[in-house]
């Protein structure tokens, strides 16, 4: 699809302008277009400078949690994906796995998400941090800052899964806009 319109009178809503693989042009008429790019897009950066020594270890994503064991692991954020990163890693052999996160206490989540956390928590096999943020990551470690206190521990990974922004600039580049907020139904 390279573009996307509203004709001026028509049945169908809709027109895109698309691009065969063979580069002739074709245009569709629809009465409704659906965008499902699901709930991905570009990862939520830290809000929190990173020592240049300590980037390659700053991770928005975890494909393979058995790369990680004996490691000592943070994880930051407290949705469904930070939740089941630090369940994987906490898995893993000889990982240490604590998890910071901003809020008092949990929120949001699947509950069998969040029953397994508290599990580890008991068993000491994840360490949960509430109303915690990184302040900063250097070469030698993160520094916490927890109650007003600023504290400095070291890892081998950290792990930002702090949700994700949609692809918008994208898709309003090619012609794709937003309904107003008051047309939006409620989530």
């Amino acid at each position: 699809v390279t573009g996307m319109g509203r004709p001026a009178d028509a049945k169908a809503p809709f027109v895109l302008q698309t691009t065969t693989r063979e580069g002739s042009s074709r245009e569709i008429l629809a009465r409704r277009v659906v965008l499902a790019f699901g709930r991905r897009g570009t990862p939520r950066k830290l809000q929190a400078p990173v020592a240049p020594a300590f980037a390659n270890h700053v991770h928005y994503s975890l494909a393979d949690a058995h790369s990680f064991a004996g490691a000592r692991t943070l994880v930051i954020g407290l949705g469904d994906v930070a939740m089941e990163a630090a369940i994987a890693l906490a898995h893993q052999p000889n990982t240490q796995v604590t998890v910071a996160y901003r809020g008092a206490g949990f929120r949001r989540g699947k509950q069998r998400n969040i029953d397994e956390l508290r599990r580890l928590g008991a068993r000491n096999r994840a360490l949960l941090l509430f109303q915690t943020e990184v302040a900063r990551i250097e070469a030698d470690g993160v520094v916490l800052t927890r109650e007003g206190n600023e504290q400095k521990q070291a890892f081998d990974a950290v792990f930002v899964m702090v949700g994700n922004l949609p692809p918008w600039p994208l898709l309003e580049s090619m012609g794709v806009h937003r309904a107003k907020a008051s047309a939006q139904p409620a989530a």
